[in-house]
């Protein structure tokens, strides 16, 4: 009888459909709805922004450690830069392996914030005589250039990419949204949260009917005034955590 019932709700559980909105730059996006669908888990795709290249040529002989806080920043630069051997200061456990595939010798990971590296730049870098690279896109949450001045470090910041925003969603999104085909929107980043925010504002009654699932705090308090269904945030910053956000509401479970 334990058998039968537990095949009951495995049956349950996988006739369930569940589909989520990823709004990560569009590679990032079908990496993950991949791994989603493992667990019967579906995906509709419409990153909010674009990523272009910025082009830049710089000397890093001068310079004794990068930051880069996104993943988009450690694509755009060792895309234009052959130097691997720096210190390179990332944010998190994807960014870190991110980076390691791209053959950085000495990656240095943060605890999920850019605030979090600040004290492992002072550990790592007691120099104040060679400058600090910060690798961003046009736009940044936070300016660590500021923070590491203040701690008396000589900085500069070379914009690698540019974000380009949508003014609006996908047709195919906002009827998905308003037939709530949608269950799940996750997000992945500051700058997503913002762009969704602004995208949904003239119809957030829509959110009223969806679950929100964010990488961090600093995303989740940028859509926070939504009125969502359920906000959840990642107890880790890891793509690992937000899958298990996801898989707890397709199972029906609660978090």
């Amino acid at each position: 009888m334990g058998n039968k019932r537990y095949l009951q709700k495995l049956r349950r559980v996988y006739s369930k459909k569940m589909k989520v909105l990823l709004t990560r730059a569009l590679h990032d996006s079908e990496e993950l709805a991949k791994e989603l669908l493992k667990h019967h888990i579906e995906s509709h795709i419409d990153p909010l922004f674009k990523i272009q290249l910025n082009a830049f040529k710089e000397d890093f002989s001068e310079t004794q450690a990068l930051v880069i806080t996104s993943p988009n920043g450690i694509k755009s630069f060792a895309s234009q830069s052959q130097e691997r051997s720096l210190p390179l200061f990332v944010v998190g456990e994807e960014s870190k392996r991110l980076a390691s595939s791209l053959h950085f010798k000495n990656v240095i990971q943060g605890e999920g914030t850019a605030f979090s590296l600040l004290p492992l730049i002072q550990m790592v870098c007691p120099s104040l005589d060679k400058e600090i690279a910060y690798i961003t896109g046009n736009y940044i949450h936070t300016d660590l250039c500021e923070h590491l001045r203040h701690k008396g470090y000589m900085t500069k910041r070379i914009i690698a990419y540019n974000t380009i925003e949508k003014t609006s969603f996908e047709p195919k999104t906002f009827q998905f949204l308003k037939e709530k085909t949608i269950s799940v929107v996750v997000l992945f980043s500051p700058r997503s949260a913002q762009i969704f925010a602004k995208l949904i504002q003239n119809n957030k009654d829509v959110c009223q009917s969806l679950y929100g699932a964010c990488l961090s705090m600093e995303v989740m308090n940028n859509v926070s005034e939504m009125p969502w269904k359920q906000l959840y945030t990642a107890a880790s910053p890891t793509r690992q955590e937000i899958i298990r956000i996801l898989k707890y509401l397709k199972e029906g479970g609660v978090l």
